[in-house]
């Protein structure tokens, strides 16, 4: 039986444009403390993305993947509209339904996961939570 949910976290540094940004999903103890490094193996369920300072964005697309590169896609790439919030129009999020098993490479980094986005045009700030279960 699946253990409960975990979660790995991640930030753009740069923030999201309409170019591909990479964030390292991991254990990030400083900017959320629930946060786990990512096992094994397991099964990825959603993807959350807590958009800020969202400028012209309206959709976010993303894959994950195995290297800091974005160069070996572990799934297929994935589009959502923003959901704005309801009463400030420059924050909001957009959640990714993955239902995706994985089993990390040997030549992959241990408990991490690569997480490639853009937007369809302008900016927005992302913080992102992987939740998976083991």
């Amino acid at each position: 039986m699946p253990q409960p949910h975990g979660f790995s976290y991640a930030t753009f540094s740069g923030g999201l444009s309409t170019s591909y940004a990479i964030a390292t999903g991991k254990k990030d103890s400083t900017n959320e403390t629930g946060s786990e490094r990512l096992p094994r193996k397991g099964f990825i369920s959603h993807i959350e993305f807590q958009l800020s300072s969202i400028s012209s964005a309206t959709k976010v697309s993303m894959f994950l993947a195995w290297d800091s590169a974005g160069d070996r896609p572990m799934t297929p790439l994935a589009t959502q509209t923003i959901t704005t919030g309801a009463t400030t129009a420059s924050k909001g999020s957009v959640i990714f339904n993955m239902g995706v098993p994985f089993n990390r490479p040997s030549d992959a980094a241990s408990g991490k996961l690569y997480i490639a986005a853009k937007t369809d045009a302008g900016t927005a700030t992302a913080a992102v939570r992987l939740f998976w279960t083991k």
